[in-house]
């Protein structure tokens, strides 16, 4: 294993109004990580963009989804079974009920109830996260 992360990668958790969050399901294809698994949309960020623009252009790219304001939420260092590590940063935010979402990756994307993510296929421990930033985290104001 490496020290320094490999990747920086973003996450948005995205909470409706009946306090549903966004959830993806990945492509079940073994060439990417987490196939198969429900995650919040997001992804790798870009050379010189900072974690929130680069949640910001994911949640756009993968959903159509203009985020408002994003609250920080959540860092990690997640070690892969490949011998690599990613930083993770998770944002959360608040879905505007205006909107559609779009899949344009994955098989699908869905407003779950958290608490169903414990008996759900996630990335490495993502069900406890979102639900720990659920409990602690006040979501931001709607812009």
């Amino acid at each position: 294993m490496t020290d320094e992360p490999r990747r920086t990668t973003v996450g948005v958790i995205l909470v409706d109004a009946a306090g549903l969050v966004l959830m993806q399901l990945r492509d079940d294809i073994p060439t990417i990580a987490d196939p198969g698994c429900w995650v919040n949309p997001g992804g790798v960020i870009d050379p010189g963009e900072t974690p929130e623009d680069g949640a910001r252009r994911e949640m756009l790219e993968e959903t159509e989804y203009r985020c408002g304001p994003l609250t920080l939420a959540h860092e990690r260092v997640l070690a892969r079974p490949e011998g690599w590590s990613e930083r993770q940063y998770y944002f959360v935010g608040r879905y505007d009920g205006v909107q559609q979402v779009v899949c344009h990756e994955g098989q699908m994307l869905r407003f779950l109830d958290p608490a169903s993510l414990p008996s759900l296929k996630t990335s490495p421990d993502l069900a406890g996260i979102i639900l720990g930033i659920l409990a602690r985290v006040p979501l931001p104001p709607l812009a």
